[in-house]
């Protein structure tokens, strides 16, 4: 309070992790479940394929 700094970063961090292990349920292995939890929660821009532009 005397920072007038909230946890809502946190708490919107841990949402996207407990929504990660959620869709991850049936994956055959943790490393999976983790790897989309860390791709998730990163600021990584993953561009697919189709999403290039035709040069």
């Amino acid at each position: 309070m005397e920072h007038h700094l909230s946890n809502a970063v946190l708490e919107a961090t841990n949402r996207k992790i407990k929504l990660s292990v959620y869709m991850a349920y049936g994956f055959r292995n943790i490393d999976n479940m983790i790897d989309m939890i860390m791709l998730r929660c990163s600021d990584i821009d993953v561009r697919l394929p189709w999403d290039y532009e035709a040069a």
